[in-house]
């Protein structure tokens, strides 16, 4: 039992690391937009358009 607890913990901490860098990703993609390192000619495109923008962008 002892050991399956461990196991979750080991599994949570796992799932709290990659949604921390799925996070800083999000943030560093919303701060380059906002220092207009981005700057989309029409509105700002739908959120899940934007990275993809960003690389076409960027070619």
């Amino acid at each position: 039992l002892l050991q399956q607890v461990k196991e979750n913990e080991r599994q949570a901490e796992e799932r709290a690391r990659a949604l921390e860098q799925e996070k800083n990703a999000a943030l560093r993609l919303a701060r380059e937009i906002t220092n207009g390192v981005y700057t989309p000619r029409r509105r700002p495109p739908a959120p899940q358009f934007a990275r993809f923008q960003l690389i076409r962008a960027s070619r």
